[in-house]
């Protein structure tokens, strides 16, 4: 989970990010979502081509053209078209010379147009995520478990949160959904500082400090490795492989909360 706020007077946004899991899902679904993975990434590529730094100008310059290149519902295309724009601006500030654009995850994002998150009684899982993919039976469905964040989710589900966006992420060959929920939340007038907190895969938690009196000019930050995170991880996973080898499922459950 990753968060930060963004001042606006009296009030702040809140984000967070909470994964979901895919579980267990339809081949046909799977092979629908892996199609329109491809196809998005190819999109983004191409969009790319066109060293983006304005979305409207990308519009103009490159949508009718990429309709019809690829067969990617609308609001796929927009959202291929904000990446692109998004990468490349970042880039374009860290950039050093000779340096080369190389796009490392492979996901998918999908903004409120384009998915749903409903809870049902079905025994699999009771949250499903629905998402519009090409082809002609429109939404599909898949099933999603969480980890140790399913509060957050019902809050989504009783309306404390909304849902900015769904990435949908493949990693060593399963599906991870990334949820960016979002609020506002009261800031007092007294405040003096603003910290900014990020989590990531390399660093655990990165944290910065802005002055009230000086906001161009942010403390310097605090890093937190993931490394030692990452090595009691994989220390659990292989004991949970080992088990499933030796056909030992109540052990398995005593594990249950520690590889989420």
């Amino acid at each position: 989970m990753s968060y930060y706020h963004v001042s606006t007077q009296m009030q702040s946004i809140l984000q967070l990010t909470v994964i979901g899991k895919v579980f267990n899902p339809n081949k046909g679904k799977l092979l629908s979502l892996n199609r329109d993975l491809h196809q998005y990434i190819e999109c983004v590529r191409w969009y790319l081509s066109f060293k983006p730094t304005s979305k409207q100008k990308l519009h103009k310059d490159a949508y009718h053209k990429t309709k019809q290149r690829f067969e990617l519902k609308t609001a796929l295309l927009q959202s291929a078209r904000d990446k692109a724009v998004e990468i490349y601006t970042s880039f374009r500030k860290v950039k050093k010379k000779g340096s080369r654009l190389h796009l490392r995850k492979y996901c998918i994002r999908f903004d409120a147009r384009a998915f749903k998150l409903v809870k049902t009684n079905k025994e699999i899982t009771s949250y499903w995520l629905h998402l519009s993919l090409s082809g002609r039976w429109g939404r599909k469905a898949f099933p999603i478990t969480f980890g140790g964040r399913k509060e957050l989710i019902e809050e989504v589900l009783h309306g404390e949160y909304s849902i900015k966006s769904v990435e949908m992420k493949k990693k060593e060959r399963k599906c991870y959904a990334h949820f960016t929920l979002s609020r506002e939340v009261a800031v007092p007038d007294s405040l003096e500082a603003v910290i900014g907190i990020d989590r990531g895969e390399k660093n655990f938690a990165v944290t910065v400090g802005i002055q009230k009196d000086s906001p161009t000019k942010p403390r310097r930050g605090m890093f937190w490795k993931g490394a030692e995170i990452k090595a009691l991880k994989g220390k659990y996973h292989h004991i949970w492989r080992s088990l499933g080898r030796k056909k030992r499922p109540h052990e398995i459950k005593k594990l249950k909360g520690k590889l989420s």
